[in-house]
């Protein structure tokens, strides 16, 4: 590509060929992580994890008081496009409902074993945004059948 002037830069594979092919071509990009559908992808190991750009929860924060507010303010930062982590999101829209269906203002404080109840799922939320996943769904070998 060089031959020809086109300089080719900022680009990311999985293949170790690929990678091992622009270290020859002096077109080789050092980074591993990219964006992809809103998630971190990283090449060496082939992974997708969740972008959190910051936490869900204040790890200095003492929890003294939560309002229905917070609860979906919390909940609603996590941005999970492919559903990878659906089983804990829906638990804490369930209890979102469960604050309508009790009929909390939005900024009226919730009662201890709510909050006790909440502070377990945000540290749920928490847990589940940190994990990472293959990308590949199926392994390499069951993509082309066996002679």
């Amino acid at each position: 590509m060089s031959s020809a002037d086109f300089n080719l830069r900022e680009w990311i594979s999985n293949s170790s060929k690929i990678r091992a092919l622009a270290n020859e071509e002096n077109a080789q990009d050092d980074n591993t992580e990219a964006k992809l559908f809103g998630l971190a992808w990283n090449s060496k190991v082939d992974t997708l994890k969740l972008q959190e750009k910051r936490p869900l929860t204040d790890p200095n924060d003492n929890v003294v008081s939560i309002t229905k507010r917070d609860v979906l303010r919390t909940s609603c930062k996590i941005y999970d496009p492919l559903g990878l982590i659906t089983p804990i999101t829906i638990r804490a829209k369930i209890f979102l409902q469960e604050l309508w269906e009790l009929k909390y203002a939005w900024n009226e404080p919730l009662p201890k074993p709510l909050i006790e109840k909440w502070v377990k799922l945000s540290t749920d939320l928490e847990a589940a945004t940190q994990t990472e996943v293959q990308r590949r769904y199926f392994p390499l070998l069951s993509l082309w059948p066996s002679n």
